[in-house]
């Protein structure tokens, strides 16, 4: 049974034991409540009603097992937390980023707090030491990066709530978290994307064609260096998006990916992944010019695997630094060839997936359905809609226009 006591007229403390040893201490674990009701009178048997009521609700929390004794602090819990997203199957890269974060965290004193005694103010000043330090400029991290932390604590403190590892509310909610930057996107215009895919047609007419295709369909990095001449359909003009490439080593991405994830291991390092980022396959339509574009690639590989005397094989990657294509380039290598590019014209404003950016602006500033673009791009709509939300207001401009035309077309 819990125990109470009057710690002053009116102010009942609750303590129950837990039944559990905590490892660190070796001591058993106690919860405690404070309650607010009438003061006892002198000589009264029992406790007001009302603290006997919270008293009982402590006790069936703590038979519940919601209170587990156990100190745990909000390093284990991230590891923890980590641990169970890997088993969820969450993307290889979106776990690294967040083991990254889970690691800076657990380096500061907050990763050693326990999270029963954690509170939103414990959080402010930690966001408040990221703003001040850290930074690889030494002028600390950006909002948006501290916004991303706080996601990732209050995410993992969410689960402790749902594990029964902590009572809610959460502390995160009493945090005022870091401001969440607008993801405005800045892309190369049309002349700077077609001079870069021009800038290496005679030197190096795989990159370029790369360049090209990557602007006219907004594939990611990963799923331009996984596509093979088999998801190809000429005839009906589409590409279909099975896998993605990763340059991650094979048992991390294996470890991150989860079970099964990993279809094949490559010897220069790179792993075939078995679903896109969002794990969802797609199809979508070519141009009559990228196709084109393709062809001429597909032509060079046949011209390598004849010189080889071997024949190109269906599965074989569009890019690839092998002569028989059998291997994908590799994404870090083509990150660096198109930096190189890149600075060599002059344009270190724009990086490789810009072109996936200047895919998706053009053709929602060309008022293409954004539901489409989306599906092009792999993108939820709303996502879409949240990241190229400063191309909208031209054509929100150009409808009004539009329909104040019909009228005055109808009123004449």
């Amino acid at each position: 049974m819990p125990r109470i006591r009057e710690r002053a007229p009116g102010v009942y403390e609750i303590t129950a034991s837990t039944g559990r040893r905590d490892p660190a201490t070796g001591k058993y674990g106690q919860v405690s409540r404070t309650v607010k009701g009438p003061p006892r009178r002198p000589g009264a048997k029992g406790f007001p009603k009302v603290v006997e009521i919270e008293a009982a609700k402590l006790m069936a929390e703590v038979e519940g097992g919601r209170h587990q004794g156990e100190r745990r602090t909000l390093g284990e819990l991230l590891d923890e937390y980590l641990r169970h997203q890997e088993a969820r199957g969450r993307a290889p890269k979106t776990m690294l980023e967040a083991r990254r974060r889970a690691e800076r965290i657990k380096s500061d004193p907050i990763g050693g707090k326990d999270v029963r005694r954690l509170t939103g103010r414990d959080l402010d000043e930690f966001y408040a030491r990221l703003a001040s330090a850290g930074g690889r400029s030494g002028k600390g991290l950006h909002t948006t990066t501290r916004h991303h932390f706080h996601s990732l604590i209050r995410a993992a403190l969410n689960q402790a709530i749902r594990w029964r590892w902590l009572s809610p509310p959460s502390p995160a909610g009493e945090a005022q978290a870091p401001a969440l930057a607008p993801e405005e996107r800045v892309p190369p215009t049309p002349a700077e994307a077609r001079r870069l895919a021009l800038a290496v047609s005679e030197e190096n007419p795989d990159l370029a064609a790369l360049i090209f295709v990557d602007a006219t369909t907004g594939m990611r990095r990963g799923e331009i260096c996984g596509l093979r001449f088999c998801d190809i359909d000429i005839e009906a003009g589409t590409a279909t998006i099975w896998w993605r490439c990763s340059d991650l080593p094979r048992t991390h991405a294996a470890a991150l990916g989860g079970k099964g994830n990993v279809v094949k291991a490559f010897p220069n390092g790179v792993v075939m992944l078995s679903a896109t980022k969002n794990k969802k396959r797609r199809r979508f339509a070519l141009d009559p010019i990228t196709l084109a574009v393709l062809m001429e690639q597909k032509a060079r590989a046949e011209a390598r695997c004849e010189a080889l005397g071997v024949t190109l094989a269906p599965e074989a990657f569009v890019w690839s630094q092998v002569a028989d294509h059998s291997e994908p380039w590799r994404p870090d290598r083509v990150s660096g060839a198109f930096t190189a590019l890149r600075n060599r014209e002059k344009m270190p404003h724009v990086c490789l997936n810009d072109l996936r950016h200047f895919s998706a602006t053009q053709l929602v500033a060309a008022g293409v359905d954004p539901r489409l673009v989306a599906g092009r791009l792999g993108h939820d709509a709303s996502v879409l809609l949240r990241i190229y939300s400063h191309v909208i207001p031209a054509r929100d401009q150009a409808a009004a226009q539009l329909l104040g035309e019909l009228m005055r077309g109808e009123a004449g």
